[in-house]
């Protein structure tokens, strides 16, 4: 869950790495073209700025504040949830909104686009992780417990226009968990994860609740993710990736025939000693998937083939991976991923097209971008203000 990136990500840039420089391509099998690879300063120096503000682009803005390029939406509550490690997953866009899980409201919460008021969409009985949309619903995760233990987890919905939340889906399974929902107009797609294995990519019918299995997420593991589950007309993707380890795969499955899941590519992160796990995505735009591993921007064919470098970001020799694998994300013909500078500390977010020209970096701050989201309107970041302390929490924009 993205609680453990985020610690991962934490550790990772407190501690020296070996062997993450860009002499280091992410040793992936099969990699085609050499790809493309452009510099880039680090921005507007970083403030310091009141509590209830967060530096973007050289400037101290506060929720309602825009200036070069960042809007700053909305401040969500602290996203540490229990002791056991169980954090936030993820965040969803619509037409209109930006939802959010709000845990220490046991609320969704969402906010204009364009900006305003922050609203609570719904209170609910249990902690929420996880959040996805269609065009007529809110779909939510939860997980049920103590502050010490587990006892089981929700998929639940309701309607953007109002209502009574229907649970689609629950499970009395200490330990377990859902994460990573996206959804269509009849299903919901999402990971099903377990500290004792194994984790599995499911599907739950929004109109009869029937369960399909789509693949696995890989073995049991408590650093093990299936994050960031992507569809497009034909199927559903996955990134399958274990701490620590360095073996990685991207799968897909086809939406309603889940018994003919394929294996469109398997990578292998150098530096298996990190605390990272080198890899995110994927993203599927117009037949190709996109996932970052290690310092390069990959794609391959949705229906197979062989891997190719889209582009590399630059990195000192022997220098921490200069890449954020807690998210990757993209909507039309841009992709989008964070860069991280040591020395002064602070966090970008660059734009690249998907033929890996004009990269561009749009905003610069303080902390970590924890997750991002895209569509046609803009790109949307949870930010967290300071690295190695506990810190605010900030939902920034920034245009396209």
């Amino acid at each position: 869950m993205q609680i453990r990136r985020l610690a991962a990500h934490l550790l990772l840039l407190a501690v020296p790495l070996v062997g993450c420089g860009s002499q280091h391509s992410g040793d992936t099998a099969g990699v085609g073209a050499a790809g493309k690879s452009d510099g880039g300063g680090n921005g507007p120096a970083v403030l310091a700025c009141a509590s209830d503000q967060i530096s973007c682009n050289g400037t101290c803005l506060k929720v309602g504040d825009s200036s070069s390029g960042c809007t700053v939406l909305s401040m969500p509550g602290s996203w540490y949830g229990f002791s056991t490690n169980v954090g936030i997953d993820s965040f969803a866009v619509d037409d209109s909104y930006l939802y959010w899980p709000e845990p220490e409201a046991n609320a969704i919460a969402r906010v204009a686009k364009v900006g305003g008021a922050t609203e609570l969409f719904t209170t609910l009985p249990a902690l929420p992780i996880a959040v996805a949309v269609n065009s007529t619903s809110v779909f939510w995760t939860d997980v049920e417990g103590d502050d010490h233990s587990l006892t089981g987890h929700s998929l639940t919905m309701m309607a953007k226009a109002g209502g009574t939340p229907q649970t689609l889906y629950h499970q009395a399974n200490p330990g377990s968990y859902m994460a990573s929902p996206v959804a269509n107009e009849t299903r919901v797609f999402l990971t099903q994860e377990d500290s004792n294995g194994p984790n599995d990519v499911i599907s739950v019918g929004i109109a009869n609740q029937d369960v399909l299995v789509h693949g696995q997420a890989g073995k049991g593991n408590n650093f093990l993710t299936g994050f960031n589950i992507a569809l497009d007309a034909d199927a559903v993707y996955w990134i399958s990736a274990v701490y620590g380890n360095g073996d990685n795969s991207i799968s897909r499955s086809p939406l309603m025939a889940p018994t003919t899941s394929q294996q469109l590519a398997s990578t292998r992160y150098h530096d298996t000693s990190a605390a990272s796990l080198g890899i995110a995505g994927p993203v599927v735009l117009d037949g190709v998937v996109y996932f970052l591993n290690d310092t390069s921007i990959m794609s391959v064919p949705a229906t197979g083939g062989d891997p190719t470098t889209v582009y590399r970001v630059p990195g000192a020799p022997g220098a921490p991976a200069p890449l954020n694998d807690a998210f990757f994300t993209g909507a039309g013909n841009n992709l989008y991923f964070a860069k991280y500078s040591l020395s002064p500390r602070n966090v970008s977010l660059w734009r690249v097209g998907t033929d890996g020209t004009n990269a561009q970096q749009l905003f610069n701050t303080s902390g970590d971008i924890v997750l991002a989201v895209a569509d046609s309107s803009g790109v949307y970041a949870l930010v967290k203000r300071d690295w190695l302390s506990g810190g605010a929490f900030f939902l920034l924009r920034s245009g396209i």
